[in-house]
């Protein structure tokens, strides 16, 4: 009987040990659980980042391109410019020899209508 009453008394003694215990143990495992999601929305971050990331070298690549299509319309642009001046010179001249040419043929009918007459 003395050693059922000593088992009583360290089972008594040794329960609020256990029950403290066990809430230490699902602390643990509540902090455990917390570190688990953390980790994971962490790496979900990480995942997001790394698309953007690749979506802004992506878009660096359009504009390259774009700014290299743009230099060479400008280019050409420069480059059709300098073909119309020189057309503009060109038709220039060709309006003056014309001009000349409709003086000169003048001329040469006036002379002919004064030899007729």
């Amino acid at each position: 009987a003395e050693a059922e009453a000593e088992v009583g008394r360290l089972r008594a003694a040794g329960a609020p040990a256990v029950a403290a215990a066990a809430s230490e143990a699902r602390e643990v495992e509540a902090c455990r659980e917390e570190a688990r999601t953390y980790r994971d929305e962490a790496m979900a971050r990480g995942e997001q980042t790394r698309a953007q990331a690749q979506l802004l070298r992506e878009r660096d690549a359009e504009l390259a391109e774009a700014r290299a299509r743009l230099a060479a319309g400008e280019a050409q642009s420069a480059e059709d410019g300098e073909r119309i001046a020189a057309l503009e010179a060109k038709e220039a001249k060709l309006k003056s020899l014309l001009k000349r040419l409709s003086d000169a043929k003048a001329a040469v009918e006036s002379q002919l209508d004064e030899s007729k007459a």
